[in-house]
């Protein structure tokens, strides 16, 4: 009994480290390119509707790794691209401008 209590405590401790991370990871991502891109009034309405959909997307990942996968898939994706030159444009951050940031972040969060 003590054994499986011991397991379920280093559980609930790795689960709350990883949704710290993923909250780190999420605010960062949102306060540093998301949010700033969608209070430019200036991008076209096909990016701004790209932007809330990566909101949408990142808020409703749930692990670590679907978010830094999403992230770097972004970052080369055809429309990733597209939506990043849109941003650089208007003075705004894309994620390859963060990705390194991000990868700190990830790097720090998983050696804990």
């Amino acid at each position: 009994m003590l054994k499986y209590q011991r397991n379920l405590s280093e559980k609930r401790a790795a689960a709350t480290n990883n949704e710290a991370l993923r909250e780190k990871l999420i605010a960062t991502i949102e306060n540093d390119v998301l949010l700033k891109a969608k209070s430019c009034e200036r991008l076209p309405a096909g990016i701004r509707l790209s932007v809330d959909r990566t909101t949408m997307r990142i808020n409703s990942m749930r692990t670590i790794d679907e978010i830094v996968g999403f992230f770097s898939n972004a970052i080369h994706s055809e429309r990733g691209i597209v939506v990043q030159d849109a941003l650089h444009r208007e003075g705004l951050s894309g994620f390859e401008d963060i990705k390194d940031k991000i990868n700190m972040i990830y790097e720090q969060g998983i050696s804990y």
